[in-house]
C-alpha cells in the first residue's frame, strides 16, 4: 500500500510539475535510516521485554517456614 501511495504521489507531483525538495539520493538515505532505526528500536524493545519477563530470583520449591501449612485432607 505504501509503495502504491508513493507511486501515486510521484505521478501527481510529476503532472503538476513539482520537484522534490531534496535530491533523490538524500531522500533514499533518509528512508534507509528510518528503516534501520525502526528495526533497532523493535529489537531493543524485544530484548528489554525478555529481560523483564525473567524472574530475578527463583521461587522456593517448598513453603517458607513462616507460612502456615494447610492440613492434608
Amino acid at each position: 500500500m505504501s509503495f502504491a501511495a508513493g507511486v501515486a504521489m510521484g505521478g501527481v507531483c510529476w503532472a503538476v510539475g513539482l520537484t522534490a525538495p531534496a535530491p533523490t539520493l538524500l531522500g533514499l538515505a533518509g528512508l534507509l535510516g528510518v528503516g534501520l532505526g525502526e528495526r533497532a528500536a523493535t529489537a531493543l524493545g524485544a530484548r528489554l521485554s525478555r529481560r523483564r519477563a525473567r524472574p530475578r530470583h527463583p521461587l522456593p520449591a517448598r513453603p517458607l517456614p513462616d507460612r502456615p501449612r494447610k492440613p492434608a485432607p
